[in-house]
């Protein structure tokens, strides 16, 4: 992310690209320490 911190800056702004850092950084921490976690889904269409 940081190596194209200019090139993504230049599409949407100084301030979008710090909200994002941000909150990527914060969902690291929520994983690091088990706050959030993922779950997959798989949904299948009942065979008739």
């Amino acid at each position: 992310m940081e190596s194209n911190r200019e090139k993504i800056e230049g599409i949407y702004g100084e301030k979008f690209y710090r909200l994002w850092e941000l909150w990527m950084y914060g969902t690291k921490v929520s994983f690091e320490t088990g706050a959030i976690g993922l779950t997959r889904l798989h949904f299948k269409l009942p065979q008739n």
